[in-house]
């Protein structure tokens, strides 16, 4: 039932709300973790509080491991992500563009590992290239 509140909630901001990245990311973490697929994000793996100002790395069922430094991006099967978005995600209180790309890249990783064939992404790129004539169903 809460996941379906929580589908609710994110229709209604995709419909009505310009602003609705934030939400749809985390209605995206709160699929995963209702099915089973997100980790605990509550604590890091060694069972230590998340520092905000910590980087922290991020795999396919696993909890997150504390980085001495900030990578340089995406690295081999996992994300680096600043534990104040992890907080933030954690909280359901999103904010900020660098929370939400990086909210993004996780998401991403965890659903393309759980849901290959996801068209999603495809269907939305060929709707944004569909001439707006024909979307508007005017004549061409």
């Amino acid at each position: 039932p809460c996941l379906f509140d929580a589908l609710s909630d994110v229709m209604r901001a995709l419909a009505c709300d310009e602003h609705h990245a934030a939400r749809l990311r985390l209605f995206e973490w709160q699929l995963l973790t209702e099915l089973g697929f997100a980790a605990d994000i509550s604590q890091d793996a060694q069972g230590q509080p998340l520092l905000a100002d910590a980087w922290y790395w991020m795999q396919v069922e696993a909890a997150p491991q504390r980085l001495s430094q900030a990578p340089d991006g995406r690295l081999d099967a996992g994300v680096a992500v600043h534990g104040q978005t992890l907080q933030q995600i954690h909280t359901g209180q999103l904010t900020g563009e660098t929370a939400l790309q990086e909210a993004l890249k996780l998401n991403r990783m965890l659903l393309d590992f759980r849901l290959p064939e996801i068209h999603s992404r495809r269907i939305v790129r060929q709707l944004q290239q569909w001439p707006l004539s024909v979307a508007a169903g005017a004549p061409e």
